[in-house]
């Protein structure tokens, strides 16, 4: 408990998703960016991919809690979207 009170306290500063500037080189007419743009679509797909895998973690508590009503005992998970 103490861990994930450590981890999510409000004081703390949140470390960035990505830093993206843009520089202007010398001798070039044209800035760049300080990042590849590439790399920073791949940081937010696989922060997306990890929430879509945890949600499909969560499992239904409808059969937990109201087994009478459902024939089946399995565990069943929450519908997630996919990612095409």
């Amino acid at each position: 408990m103490r861990e994930f009170e450590e981890e999510f306290r409000k004081e703390k500063v949140p470390k960035p998703l990505f830093v993206l500037d843009l520089v202007l080189k010398p001798g070039h007419l044209i800035p760049q960016y300080s990042s590849d743009p590439e790399a920073i679509v791949k940081a937010v797909m696989d922060i997306f991919d990890e929430g879509i895998k945890s949600m499909q973690e969560i499992q239904q508590l409808e059969p937990l809690l109201l087994r009478h009503l459902f024939r089946t005992h399995g565990t069943k998970m929450i519908k997630a979207p996919l990612r095409p």
